[in-house]
């Protein structure tokens, strides 16, 4: 991002931070717990809110900014 300081302008990195999960395979059996900001591939599995979803085809969000669940997003597929 840029900033102004003073007269002078000065550009600040910015770190990008994102969640990766490991000690699940992100299968129908052991779903990947889902955390805003992580990366999502279509058929993966993913645990939120007591439910399991899996990312539909075409449906690869990275990074995924949209819990699972809300009705007409159809990146994600109730399963459980």
């Amino acid at each position: 991002c840029a900033c102004l300081v003073g007269s002078e302008m000065c550009i600040r990195d910015s770190a990008v931070y994102r969640p990766i999960e490991r000690s699940h395979a992100g299968t129908a059996d052991d779903p990947i717990p889902w955390e805003y900001g992580m990366d999502c591939y279509a058929g993966q599995y993913f645990s939120y809110e007591g439910h399991v979803y899996r990312v539909a085809e075409g449906g690869d969000m990275i990074p995924c900014v949209w819990a699972p669940g809300p009705a007409g997003l159809w990146q994600w597929e109730l399963v459980e």
